[in-house]
Parts: structure tokens; sequence; C-alpha cells
């Protein structure tokens, strides 16, 4: 359940338990008001039985001296007038009294019994008395006449009995016995009054109270009533997890239990919400328990009552999102963030004491070709080794933080000049240096530091994290492994560096980059039944700019990788939109930099996108050039393999330059070979470029590969291609790449692309 549900049902929990509260202060006053009209019913029957006693006595205040003389006709007068007084008051008596024989037959039955049970007097006397108790109830009555008949006090009872009506009703019934003019006991007096409306509201009290303890019990907040001396009142089984056990602790002072809490948050809020009158809502964490808590305090008449919930999780979970908002997730490092926090306070410091920080920027050397050769969880353990051995090495107060993949800032507060920074740099690059073992391979490591110094270099934090950042780079053009400080000198030149590297970062997420296509002729059908994709940057400032700007920038950073897939899928979708389009199936063509081909990831990046676009496989084509392919003979048939298994067709880009060996040539399962375009310069002069394209389109015919010669600017090339039977040509003759809106209009949309073509040329 969201923590949102959970209150909104505490809520309607709270509620429920205020009202049943008030129906128990209700039940409650009906109760004490049956008990009075009770109590008044008891007065009316011993006033009632006090003055048929009294008429007796008064009668007769020695019966026994009466029955041994005879009466004179003025005192029979007198008793009969009692007698008369007395059964008129019973008679006319609204509270019902029924006389009885000790064996329970009624004889006589007062107006009172007949507006309690509905029976007339004429169809009740003579009758048993027990017709009246209900079917399933017990008749008190012959055990207590027994009782009575032997002249014991019987206390009153309570039954249940039937109306004439068939309504069931509750009855609370006192008997007294009858004497006789003999005072001996002749029969039974009993009194009636209905006690239904007390009953109910005894049970509909015990009802509530119950509800009240099972929804205290089931609620996952804790439950505590203080009263006005802040003594317990109530708790439910939450709170005596906190308080201790209910038998132990209600009725004792809540402060006086536990004097620690005295002072405590808890203990100030309770005070502020008596002394006010007005609820209070705070968080605090308790002095008793140690766990957090969320507390409602509501004050009332008779004390102030608390709800609180645990929130120790959610306290937990807020303190582990704040830690990792500034540390790194895999090294436990301070992130960026928090680096520029400690090193704007160690910057106070310094300037206040006048002395000297260094910081210093370490970029791990060749980081990247691991991670790719041995997957990313290995290059994880590599991160965390290498923040250790980074710990490890510094004093107390330095300050160690991962900032980037495999970049790390190093602030040194206090140091002398920059000799020390210089000694701390080397030692660094030694631990750096020594072996380390991941999933049993010995990886080698090296690093580049770059160093800037406050206040010598600047006394801005950016200005120096920049200074740092640029110390590094020269450090890494020079010899890698090593350390630099921040040279003025050659700062122009690595700015404009950086600058493009940060801007290349922006252009994907801008929007910047665009796709231009270049067609493949094929001569016999005069058709373009291939394209290559060529990779344009759009740039705000500066233009158009071609790959040879940027895309070796891109090579070196890495951002070759993201950039590589968002060709692939732009190319794809393309691809996709103009087959929806109606038009002929084409194959695109993609190249793969040295470092997108040697991915580890290329293959299932790969599947990965012609799935998410539905794209047909043998309608992409990768282009390696010769010399990346050759290098590494395993590693290409490995990769090649996967690829082809995939269904996509391969390319060798800028054949001859690579000094292929004809033996894993043959071997390699290669769709096309493209000729080097400076093959094609001055063939008719240079007989050796003749007999090279000769033999690489001979080659190809014999490998069955299709020969396609690219850079082809001249009728007169063509016209050597022709003679040489490499019937695939591309180049500026043909058409120069165009964007893919032109690229429909020119190539896709005219039915000889050959014409249009060589006329717009």
């Amino acid at each position: 359940m969201a923590v949102q549900d959970q209150f909104e049902v505490i809520t309607a929990l709270k509620g429920e338990l205020l009202r049943l509260k008030e129906g128990k202060k209700a039940l409650e006053a009906a109760f004490s008001k049956s008990r009075r009209r009770e109590n008044d019913l008891k007065r009316t029957i011993d006033r009632v039985k006090a003055s048929r006693d009294g008429a007796f006595s008064e009668v007769h205040p020695h019966p026994a001296r009466c029955t041994e003389t005879a009466l004179n006709i003025a005192d029979r007068k007198l008793y009969e007038a009692a007698r008369s007084r007395l059964a008129s008051i019973v008679e006319s008596s609204e509270v019902a009294i029924i006389s009885l024989t000790l064996d329970g037959i009624i004889l006589t039955w007062n107006r009172g019994a007949e507006k309690l049970y509905g029976y007339s007097a004429e169809t009740t006397l003579g009758r048993p008395y027990s017709f009246l108790v209900a079917s399933g109830q017990t008749d008190p009555l012959p055990s207590h006449s027994k009782k009575i008949a032997k002249g014991a006090c019987v206390a009153p009872y309570e039954t249940i009995v039937r109306g004439e009506d068939g309504r069931l009703f509750n009855i609370l019934g006192a008997l007294s016995p009858i004497r006789d003019d003999r005072n001996a006991i002749s029969g039974i007096s009993v009194i009636a009054y209905d006690i239904t409306a007390r009953k109910s509201a005894e049970t509909a009290l015990k009802a509530a109270n119950e509800r009240l303890h099972s929804t205290l019990a089931s609620i996952t907040d804790g439950y505590l009533k203080l009263g006005t001396s802040w003594e317990f009142l109530e708790m439910n089984s939450v709170a005596e997890k906190i308080f201790g056990r209910a038998e132990d602790v209600l009725g004792k002072v809540c402060w006086q239990r536990y004097p620690q809490a005295v002072g405590s948050e808890f203990y100030m809020q309770i005070h502020k919400a008596t002394q006010k009158g007005h609820p209070v809502h705070f968080e605090s964490q308790s002095i008793i328990s140690g766990k957090w808590y969320e507390t409602h305090a509501y004050p009332r008449t008779d004390g102030i009552e608390i709800y609180f919930r645990d929130i120790s999780d959610r306290k937990r979970f807020e303190e582990e999102i704040k830690h990792l908002a500034y540390h790194d997730l895999l090294t436990g490092l301070p992130n960026k963030k928090l680096l520029i926090d400690l090193f704007r306070m160690e910057l106070a410091h310094a300037r206040r004491n006048r002395q000297k920080i260094a910081i210093l920027f370490l970029d791990l050397d060749g980081f990247k070709e691991i991670n790719d050769r041995f997957g990313h969880a290995a290059g994880d353990l590599l991160l965390k080794e290498v923040s250790d051995r980074l710990k490890r090495r510094m004093r107390g107060a330095d300050i160690v933080s991962r900032v980037g993949g495999d970049e790390f800032n190093i602030i040194l507060p206090n140091v002398t000049d920059s000799a020390d920074a210089a000694t701390i740099s080397r030692k660094l690059i030694e631990d750096l240096n020594k072996p380390i073992r991941i999933y049993g391979n010995e990886l080698l490591m090296t690093a580049s530091i770059g160093i800037s110094i406050f206040p010598d270099d600047s006394e801005d934090i950016d200005t120096l994290c920049r200074y740092a950042d640029i110390a590094m780079y020269q450090a890494k053009q020079h010899v890698r492994n090593t350390y630099a400080f921040h040279n003025p000198s050659l700062n122009t030149k690595n700015i404009v560096r950086i600058r493009m590297e940060n801007r290349l970062k922006q252009a994907l997420k801008n929007n910047e980059l665009v796709l231009f296509y270049q067609p493949q002729l094929i001569f016999g059908p005069q058709a373009v039944r291939c394209a290559e994709v060529l990779l344009r940057w759009q740039h705000p400032e500066d233009g158009l700019l071609t790959p040879d700007r940027f895309l070796g920038l891109a090579e070196e950073t890495g951002m070759i990788i993201a950039i590589g897939q968002w060709v692939l899928l732009t190319a794809c979708e393309q691809n996709m939109a103009w087959q929806a389009a109606g038009y002929p199936r084409i194959c695109l063509s993609v190249n793969l930099s040295d470092r997108e081909f040697h991915d580890s990831g290329l293959p299932e990046s790969t599947r990965q996108i012609l799935h998410q676009t539905g794209l047909d496989p043998n309608l992409l084509e990768y282009e390696i050039i010769e010399g990346i392919a050759m290098r590494d003979i395993d590693f290409t048939f490995s990769t090649f393999r996967q690829l082809i298994e995939i269904g996509v067709r391969l390319s060798l880009d800028d054949f001859g330059t690579g000094f292929s060996c004809l033996n894993f040539l043959a071997r390699l399962p290669l769709h096309k070979l493209k000729i080097d375009r400076s093959f094609l310069r001055n063939m008719g002069d240079d007989s050796s470029n003749s007999a090279i394209i000769h033999a690489a389109t001979t080659l190809a015919r014999e490998l069955n590969i299709i020969a396609v010669a690219e850079g082809v600017e001249t009728e007169a090339e063509m016209k050597a291609l022709r003679k040489y039977n490499c019937t695939n040509i591309q180049g500026h003759l043909l058409s120069k790449p165009l964007p893919a809106d032109q690229f429909e209009h020119q190539v896709l949309r005219t039915r000889y692309p050959w014409k249009t073509l060589h006329a717009g040329t």
C-alpha cells in the first residue's frame, strides 16, 4: 500500500475512534439515566412496601394480641380503610405490581402490569406467572419462592419476558413476601420494571468498547492517552511495545516513569499542545526506543490523545537518498556535487589562514578498452579497487571524489607548494601501476593527473577544476601515466578542444547531427540498390561540419559509441519510412569506426535496433576499414560471424591500403570490397594503379564478392572501371552525398537515376 493510502486509512480509523468514543459517552449517559430511573423505582417500591407495612402496623401494632382479642369495630374500620388505601395505591401505580401465590399463580394484576406486559387482568388472573417468561429463558420464580417461603431475603433478578404482542423485553423483578392476618407468609409480591433500554445501552456500550479496543489493537499506529496530570490512561499494543505493558504503566505519570524524555522534542510538542489547546503534528526520534515517529496529538478536556507512527524505515530511506544524492553509487566516494560543497568550505578556510590548496584531476588511461574487453562488471571492480587505493594514500583532510566514469578529483588542503602536490601525484601513480587481479586476469593500470593550485592559478572553484582538467589532457597527450601542472601557455588550444568536446556532447541532445546518403550505381540495370550513410554535424556556429572535423574527437572520448547507435537507429528508421512510402527496397551502408567495431556490444545493439525498427537485416550493411579488420584476425572472425548470423551484410572499405592476407580475405564472409579512391587517380598514366584495380575486381569476382569503386569523379575514371568489369561505382560524378529529402526526390522517385544524376553533374 502506498504511503498516501496508509495515511488516509489511518486518518479514517482515527475518525472512527473519535466517533466510537463519542458513542461510548452517549451510551454511558443513557446507562446512567436508566440506573437513576431504576433507583427511583426501587425507592417507590420501598415506599409502597412501607405504606403497606405501616398500614398494617398502624391497625395492629401487636398482631399477636389481636388474635387473642376481638377487634372492635372502630379498629376494623381503620384497618379496612388502610387496606383500601393501599389497594388503591397499588392498583393505580404506573409500576407493574403483581401478587402471586407461593406456587406462582397470579392473584392481582395492576394497571402498571397491564401497561408493561399488554395483558389485561381478566386474561392473567389465575394463570401461572411462568407463562410470561420467554421461551428459552429460565424462570427464576420457583427457586426464589422457596426462599421467600422460608423467610429469606431474595435479591432482585433480571430476565426476558414476552408481552401480549409477542415483543420480548428485559425486566428487573423485585420479590417480597405477602403476609396474612396471622403474619404468615401466604404469597409473593412482584414489582417489575422494564430495563430493556438499559440492557440495550449496556450491550451497545460493550460493543462500542469492544470495537474501540479492536480498532486500537488493529491499527499499525500507536495510540496513547494521557490524563490532565500526564498520567497514562489508555494505550494500545503498539504503544505497549514502547512504554511497557499496560498493567505496569497505566496510572503512572509519564515523565516520572521516563524522566530521560523530559526536554525531548516529544516532550516539548506535547507540552505545547496541552498549554495552547491546539493539535500538533511533528516528527521526532524517541529517547526511549531510538526510533523515529510521526506524531499527531489532540488535546481533550480530560487529557490528550496521541497517535504515532513508526517512520524509521522512511527516515533511513531518506538518508539513503540523501547519501546517494551526494555520493557515487559504485564506489561510495563523494560525487561532484558534494565535492564542490566541500571544496567551497576548504577555500574559505584557506583564505582565512593564507594556505594553498591543490586540486588533482585523475583519469585512468585505457579504461574504455579494458571495459570493452572484459565487460562492465570487471570495469566496476576495477573502479572500486582504484578508489580504495586512492583513499588509502590520502591524508585525513584530503578529499577523493569520483566525478565521471573513470575520472576522479582529489583536493589536497594546506599544501606548502607545488612540490607537495607533485609528490602525492607520483605516489598515486605508483599505487595504481601495481597489478590489479580481476576474474583471474592480472590488469595493469596507468593514470594521467592534472594539477592546479589555489590561489596561484585562480581563486575560483570552477576555473581551478577546469585548469586541472586541461592539465590532465596535457599529461595524457604527452606520454600518459604521468602528471602535469596547469600551463597557461597551452590553455588556448586545449580550451578549444574542450569546448568542441562539450559542444559535441550537446549535439546529440539538440538534434544537431544529420545523415546524408550517397548512392551506389550498378552499371547494367542503371539502378541504385545501395547508398552509403554519411554523418554531418549542423553546428550552430560553424555551419555544416564533415566527419573529419569531429569524429576523431568522438573516437578518442568514446562518444562515438552513442553517436554510432544514433546513426544506425536513424538510418534504419529512414529506410523503413521510404519503404512505407512505396519506394523500392534499398540497402543502406553504415561505416564503423575502430572503437565501434571493437565494442563487444555491437552485435547485440545491432540486433535490438533492427528489432525495434522492423528493418530486414539484409538491407543493412556495415563498412569496416581494411586496416581495422586485419589488426586482430581472431576478433574480426568472431564479430563477423555474429553479424552474419543476424543477417547483416559486410563490406571491406579502403581495400588495397591495409595489406590484407589473401588467405584471411578468402575466409571472411564479405559481401563487398570497396576499392580505395587513391587507386583511381591517374589510372591511365599509372599502370600500377590500373593493375591493382584490375586485380581487385578479378579477385572479387573469383570470391563471389561485389567490387565497388568509390570516389569516382571523372568520365575517364568511369570508362576505365567499366573496362575492368567494375560494375558498381560511387562518387561525385554520380551524386554528392544528399540529405534524406533530396535523396528521396533525386534518387528514389526517378526510374533511371543515372540520367538524372549525370545530368546534374
